[in-house]
């Protein structure tokens, strides 16, 4: 059977019943996906075309794989937090020759683009069944592009049997019923998302789409949607568990199926919510092919195999093996462009998961660590879920999560913990109360939170790269004053070596974005920019975009040499910071902007529970402008304490001094008076500069202000406290002036 047939089958069998939300039964939901179908055939989509989707959860993306099974296309959804430079390559190794993204902008990625609301249109306006033949069960329906928590993407080439051969007996195994509503908050572009939206569609049960799992509102998402069943992953259980203050729920809640969840967790969700907790097990290869059977499985196990699959651990029983799954008709067909990755992973009719397990006498499956995960250390095998639950069970933390990494005499284990709020845990001694020594950490980390993956699993792989105490020790005043100091020293390259910069701003402002950047302030991530927990930065005084390039190549949004390109044709680094660069949330220059996007972002972010903050650079020039004022005006109405603005108080703008143009004291007393939290420091001390940053909010459930008072063109004698030079281009004489009088107020800074 393909996926269109079992979607039909219900249409037939329930086409009365709710199957999108409250509003939409089977039968609309059937012609709004033959609308979409009809669509993408008239754009030239036949039986294989591959087509690439970049959306979040939402109806559009439901519609699309379910138009693609009808039309025996190849849907290719995939994660829409990747970066550009990340979506690229994966559209171009797919092949897509539609690509269907949230605007309908993508032209890195060629072929034909889709808006999400076009997509939106076409369901909307039906259509006649286009004139194809129903693709045969075993033809491609979907290619899943995998990282997971483990390593480099993989194309997983799945058919139309990879979703309906488990869903029969994933549906028959756990109860799913046509009553049952499902709160799917695991994204449609990952196997589990998918594999649970298709197992109730089976059944003719009702899908509940959100767009992100939240901890926090997590109730609020079961109780408006009706949920009776939720699928979860990795650590939502335990972030469920900790964010939920009232010692009792009144939900509607009565199952919760997934992977990942310890045994002491799904004791404790059951025991307080009342809500049974079945495990199973699967992989993007391989769909579901364990799973528990509620009130018979032990708390802790994954189940048993679906009749569909062979399933095996190598090593006698009771022992710890690799987890091996029998090729079937529901395996993969195999890595997209990729028979060396296949080969290596399916083996003499085996594949081989890569994940550790073992089969108790009963015959239930137990998971014990992925292979990759395990630290061998002197000698010895670590299981790092064993470390994590020593450290778990501390009374004030709330995550944690091991690796080993390479250290100086071997492998050390670093441990990054999550602390409750106010707390600062003493886990040495605990740990070693509770561990065999070479178990006990090597060092603890002490984090604000823990990356993760779109699926909500801890992301090992960031944390392997990211070392130890890397993350936790902010860096030395020199190291920040070294930094400060190559910025400089770019800022006089650009104005020299391009038409021109604006000099004076772009001097002044950089020991503010030293320490944003550097010193341990902003929670971004380089090689992930559009990271969905990260702080946003709007750099509003955008026309000194020659420091703000500066900061984000030395941070490794984009290459350093990059910056030669600054201003030249074709480049992406223009006079004003243009979001199609790295890490760049917002194209300014027109001054005022900043700071009223800023709090119409924190005003969002507040209303999703996010951890999201917001920091504005903005020019005192800029303050002169009604749109700071009225925004200012806003942020303390709506108390947001999530937004920080940081004025470059240079006191000179382009036509001169501005309390000549138009004053601006008491500038302090006029933030107070509006109701922000004002800190007021030398903006050319990263001491002060860092102590302010990292003590916010300056005013409980206040947005703050930093004013960083600061001298226009800093570090250059020709320009310091001038508006000369608040724009200009830098001949021979003055570029070598300017790199020698840098060099000798730094002595001891390298390039």
């Amino acid at each position: 059977m393909n996926v269109a047939d079992l979607f039909d089958d219900s249409v037939e069998r329930f086409a009365d019943r709710p199957a999108l939300g409250g509003s939409v039964d089977y039968a609309a939901l059937h012609d709004q996906v033959t609308g979409v179908a009809s669509g993408l055939w008239r754009l030239g989509v036949r039986a294989g075309s591959p087509v690439a989707t970049i959306l979040g959860n939402g109806p559009e993306l439901l519609w699309l794989w379910l138009a693609a099974a009808q039309l025996g296309a190849v849907l290719v959804p995939l994660n829409p937090r990747l970066t550009e430079a990340e979506l690229a390559p994966l559209v171009r190794h797919s092949g897509a020759e539609v690509v269907v993204t949230e605007s309908g902008e993508a032209r890195w990625a060629g072929g034909k683009i889709v808006s999400a609301a076009a997509v939106g249109y076409l369901a909307a306006s039906g259509g006649p069944h286009p004139p194809v033949s129903r693709p045969d069960g075993a033809q491609p329906l979907t290619v899943l592009y995998t990282s997971g928590s483990t390593g480099a993407p993989k194309g997983c080439v799945l058919s139309h049997h990879s979703y309906t051969v488990p869903a029969r007996e994933f549906t028959a195994r756990i109860g799913l019923l046509a009553e049952d509503r499902l709160l799917c908050a695991l994204p449609l572009f990952h196997m589990a998302g998918q594999s649970f939206a298709c197992s109730g569609l089976s059944v003719g049960a009702s899908l509940a789409l959100v767009d992100k799992f939240s901890a926090s509102g997590f109730w609020d998402q079961v109780n408006s949607n009706g949920a009776t069943v939720f699928r979860h992953l990795g650590e939502m259980l335990p972030l469920i568990l900790r964010s939920t203050l009232a010692d009792e729920v009144d939900h509607s809640l009565r199952l919760v199926y997934g992977g990942g969840a310890r045994p002491e967790v799904a004791r404790a969700f059951r025991e307080r919510f009342g809500v049974r907790v079945v495990e199973g097990y699967g992989l993007s290869e391989t769909n579901t092919v364990l799973c528990g059977e509620p009130g018979r499985t032990p708390v802790g196990s994954m189940g048993r195999p679906f009749a569909h699959a062979e399933v095996r651990v190598d090593a006698p029983q009771g022992e710890v093996g690799e987890i091996q799954v029998r090729a079937n008709p529901a395996l993969m067909l195999g890595y997209h462009n990729d028979p060396t990755r296949t080969d290596a992973v399916v083996r003499d009719g085996w594949f081989h998961t890569g994940d550790l397990g073992r089969v108790d006498e009963d015959g239930w499956f137990h998971f014990a660590a992925r292979r990759t995960d395990v630290i061998r250390r002197k000698g010895e095998h670590i299981d790092p879920a064993e470390v994590e639950e020593v450290l778990t069970a501390h009374p004030d933390v709330l995550l944690a999560a091991v690796v080993g990494v390479a250290g100086v005499s071997g492998v050390d284990i670093i441990a990054h913990v999550v602390p409750r709020s106010g707390t600062t845990p003493e886990l040495a001694g605990w740990c070693r109360d509770r561990l065999a020594d070479f178990k006990v950490p090597t060092e603890v980390v002490l984090v604000a939170e823990l990356p993760m993956t779109a699926t909500s699993k801890i992301n090992r792989s960031r944390l392997r790269a990211a070392g130890g105490s890397s993350m936790s020790e902010r860096p030395h005043p020199d190291e920040l004053r070294a930094r400060a100091h190559r910025l400089r020293e770019h800022i006089v390259r650009l104005a020299a070596d391009s038409p021109g910069a604006h000099v004076g701003g772009s001097m002044s402002s950089v020991e503010i974005l030293t320490s944003l950047y550097f010193d341990g302030v902003l929670r971004v991530d380089p090689d992930n920019p559009t990271w969905a927990d990260r702080d946003y930065l709007i750099f509003s005084k955008g026309h000194s975009s020659a420091s703000y390039y500066s900061a984000l190549a030395e941070r490794g949004f984009f290459p350093v040499s990059e910056l030669d390109t600054y201003k030249r044709s074709g480049s992406r680094l223009v006079g004003h910071p243009s979001t199609s660069v790295p890490g760049v949330e917002l194209a300014t220059g027109s001054l005022g902007h900043g700071l009223p996007v800023a709090v119409g972002l924190c005003l969002s972010i507040k209303h999703d529970s996010a951890p999201n903050r917001v920091f504005v650079v903005m020019g005192d020039g800029e303050c002169q402008e009604g749109s700071v004022w009225e925004a200012a005006m806003a942020a303390a109405h709506y108390k947001l304490d999530n937004l920080i603005a940081v004025v470059d108080r240079n006191g000179i703008q382009e036509d001169g001094p501005t309390e000549e143009i138009m004053a601006l004291e008491p500038f302090a007393d006029k933030w107070r008076a509006f109701g922000w939290g004002v800190v007021e420091v030398d903006g050319h001390d990263v001491e002060q500069l860092g102590a302010a940053l990292h003590a916010l909010p300056a005013k409980e459930s206040r947005p703050t202000v930093v004013i960083a008072k600061t001298v226009k063109g800093k570090g250059l004698s020709f320009s310091e406290n001038t508006n000369t030079w608040h724009y200009g281009k830098l001949n021979a004489e003055l570029k070598a002036q300017a790199l020698h009088e840098l060099a000798v107020s730094n002595p001891g800074a390298t390039r």
